[in-house]
């Protein structure tokens, strides 16, 4: 897989535990990538109450510390920024990962009813034979489109590179150690404080305007 890092995950239940209480609930089921609202970065976070009902709540990612502060790299393992397997050179027959920006890179994609960019859209980087030769048997259970490396390393960094660790990861892991994940919320609180409302305000803009906006500007 392309993969940008891995965060402790002690830090990943803390995360819980501080969400869980904020929001009344205990959780019970977490996912990065749902895609209900469309494939981006919408989290969507379950949770239990002392009633027994039960609820999912979506959050985009740029709302939450932890989430944010993943997709910057802030708070990897401290291997991961040295990863020696992220690079173009891959071990395995098949990589596999998210296509961003594939609208940029295929846009005569998104007008074939084969390809919903909602839904998500994935790559696969033939290293092998063996994995061609797999591909090719799943030609009729896939819809599947040539590509180049360079158009998906485009936004995977991580086929070129490790990702780079930053002066912030320093800062949020002393925060971590003084006062717990507590202390982090707070710090984020504060710190991204115009970061937070700007995309409060992006996210009440429905999908479908954001993306031409998106794609306004791009050009």
């Amino acid at each position: 897989m392309i993969c940008h890092g891995v965060p402790n995950l002690k830090f990943f239940d803390d995360y819980l535990s501080i969400e869980g209480k904020k929001r009344g609930g205990v959780p019970t089921g977490y996912s990065f990538r749902d895609k209900k609202r469309g494939w981006g970065m919408n989290a969507r976070l379950d949770l239990r109450y002392l009633s027994g009902k039960e609820k999912s709540t979506y959050i985009p990612a740029r709302l939450t510390s932890y989430n944010t502060l993943f997709l910057d790299g802030d708070v990897y393992r401290e291997n991961c920024y040295a990863c020696p397997y992220a690079r173009k050179e891959r071990v395995s027959d098949m990589t596999i990962g998210d296509f961003w920006g594939i609208e940029r890179e295929h846009p005569e994609l998104l007008k074939q009813s084969e390809f919903d960019e909602k839904k998500g859209i994935s790559c696969i980087l033939v290293n092998t034979q063996k994995a061609a030769e797999l591909c090719e048997k799943l030609s009729d259970r896939m819809y599947l489109y040539e590509s180049s490396f360079m158009k998906i390393a485009k936004k995977n960094g991580q086929l070129d590179h490790p990702s780079t660790e930053s002066e912030r990861r320093n800062t949020v892991m002393e925060i971590y150690d003084k006062s717990g994940y507590d202390g982090v919320e707070k710090w984020f609180r504060k710190k991204y404080k115009k970061q937070i409302i700007m995309h409060r305000v992006y996210n009440a803009i429905p999908r479908k305007l954001r993306m031409t906006l998106k794609n306004a500007i791009k050009k």
